[in-house]
């Protein structure tokens, strides 16, 4: 992440400004609660809340119903960056493992909204 978010800076000034976003996003993180679980807590809780939302969401095509809601957004922005931005996180495998209908929703959303979505990825790596 560091270098993705760094990389273009000069050693010297990478190094401070990687320390000092992690300095603020660590007192955020303790501010807001979250940052009070260890890892393994933190990766309990959310398995858990995506095994709820896997289970509100069932065989039906979006969460309330027929038609797309905040929460169905909510749900695709994390299923996204963390599937399919990063396949080997542990997310990633529990989705693809346990709870497939997180996948499809999230397919579905990307259909519905960003039709034009493998064509903009495409040219964001081809200008990396």
């Amino acid at each position: 992440m560091e270098k993705a978010f760094f990389g273009h800076l000069i050693l010297p000034l990478r190094y401070l400004a990687c320390s000092m976003v992690k300095k603020t996003v660590r007192s955020d993180l303790w501010s807001h609660g979250i940052g009070r679980h260890s890892e393994q807590e933190l990766y309990g809780i959310t398995e858990r809340d995506l095994l709820a939302v896997s289970a509100i969401l069932g065989q039906k095509k979006f969460l309330f119903g027929e038609k797309p809601c905040l929460a169905d957004v909510a749900a695709f922005a994390f299923i996204t960056s963390s599937v399919w931005d990063c396949p080997q996180s542990p997310f990633a495998e529990l989705i693809n493992s346990k709870m497939r209908n997180l996948e499809e929703h999230a397919q579905r959303m990307k259909e519905m909204y960003y039709p034009d979505w493998d064509e903009i990825i495409k040219k964001k790596h081809k200008s990396e």
